[in-house]
């Protein structure tokens, strides 16, 4: 979910709080910012099996490496990705309850294999999309609140993949992509 290339740098979201409330509560996202989201994300929700399809394909352009972390029914994958999605537009103004899930999700990315580099490319396919996806409604407002959203949700992500990674090393357990490198 991170900022594209050449964008602006990703803030540092990090706050003390364990359960990642702070982290999405500092994203310096407004009300307009949510708005121009949720209004974006109900325009590309329409058509989920398009927008999913136009995700994974440019994601597996920029990072070829991240196509054998999927061996599912990417159908199934899609849909997951944009109920995923929804869930955090969804939740936007609310990060006490979106900060924990996020940083949860942020975990199990590390059992499926994923590595911190690969949320750059995430991100800049998840904001590609939305531009495909939406033509000339995806405007410089509404990508600059995408790319807000995107850095905070890869420093909420980040820092739960951290703490998995850190978890499983002082248990011993390795694990599947145990380490973040990070």
């Amino acid at each position: 979910f991170g900022a594209s290339p050449g964008g602006p740098a990703r803030p540092r979201l990090r706050g003390p709080e364990k359960d990642g409330a702070r982290d999405m509560a500092t994203a310096a996202l407004d009300t307009r910012g949510i708005e121009l989201i949720r209004a974006s994300w109900a325009q590309a929700a329409g058509a989920p099996d398009i927008v999913a399809g136009l995700f994974y394909g440019r994601l597996f352009r920029l990072a070829p490496e991240t196509r054998p972390l999927f061996r599912g029914d990417m159908g199934l994958q899609g849909r997951k990705l944009m109920q995923t999605l929804g869930f955090v537009v969804d939740h936007l103004d609310a990060p006490e309850r979106l900060g924990p899930d996020v940083r949860a999700l942020g975990a199990r990315h590390v059992d499926y294999g994923a590595a911190p580099a690969h949320y750059e490319a995430v991100g800049e396919a998840l904001l590609w999309t939305l531009s495909e996806a939406l033509g000339p409604a995806f405007d410089a407002e509404t990508r600059a609140a995408w790319t807000a959203a995107c850095a905070a949700l890869t420093e909420v992500m980040l820092a739960g993949a951290d703490e998995a990674a850190a978890a499983r090393a002082a248990s011993g357990g390795a694990g599947c992509g145990a380490a973040t490198g990070r």
